[in-house]
């Protein structure tokens, strides 16, 4: 194999090491198919009409919400090891994906036959699936409870209890894509900020933000009970 080919396999291998998900695959046994777009180039989220799981090896791609009237909003944004299509692969009816890349990029698709195979062939990888499908499922009784909330602090909470990778909020857009993505006004999620911020509730660092008290955000929490 030539040396370029074999530095970019070896590239393609790490980030299916850094994949949740597949990180417990041997990249050796995982056949997948790799392309690259360019910068604001829509990234299918099938393969040749089949459905697929995409990982991102190089470069980044935008994921967009579609609403009804055909207005899209960015809603987060994918790097190197992180994957898409993970809820659709097995739904009879997958819901439509918006994904752009964000910059000049490369993904990995892995068919749904060849991922069932590795999921039928490594338990481990079968409860790993499942555990992601769960917090999928907490993901969207959160984003529910982000819809039904009524005001921006409690649509700020539901937010940031989401998003945490552990108890770090790292935005990936600004502070006014955040307004529009929660439906409030710029001037009123820097206020609930502030105050969230006062309380205790959180600390934010540039388009950094750590949650200090988890409980205060919970639906059932308050962050004004805090002294």
């Amino acid at each position: 194999m030539p040396a370029a080919l074999t530095k970019r396999r070896e590239r393609q291998n790490g980030a299916l090491a850094e994949n949740e998900l597949f990180r417990r695959c041997d990249p050796r046994t995982l056949h997948y198919t790799a392309c690259r777009f360019r910068r604001g180039e829509s990234v299918p989220d099938s393969l040749n009409g089949l459905p697929c799981v995409g990982v991102v090896s190089e470069g980044s791609v935008e994921v967009y919400s579609v609403a009804g009237d055909g207005g899209e909003l960015n809603v987060k944004t994918l790097v190197r090891g992180d994957m898409f299509g993970i809820c659709n692969i097995f739904a009879r009816s997958p819901l439509p994906t918006a994904l752009r890349a964000g910059a000049r990029c490369e993904v990995l698709y892995i068919a749904k036959d060849e991922f069932a195979r590795q999921l039928t062939g490594s338990p481990e990888l079968f409860l790993e699936y499942a555990a992601l499908l769960n917090e999928k499922i907490q993901f969207l009784s959160l984003k529910l409870e982000l819809g039904a909330a009524s005001t921006c602090r409690g649509r700020l909470a539901c937010y940031l209890l989401q998003a945490a990778q552990g108890d770090t909020v790292r935005l990936t857009g600004s502070k006014q894509q955040l307004a529009s993505r929660l439906g409030v006004s710029r001037a009123s999620l820097f206020r609930e900020l502030a105050a969230l911020e006062r309380q205790g509730a959180i600390a934010v660092r540039g388009a950094e933000i750590t949650i200090l008290n988890r409980g205060a955000l919970e639906p059932d929490g308050s962050p004004t009970h805090l002294v």
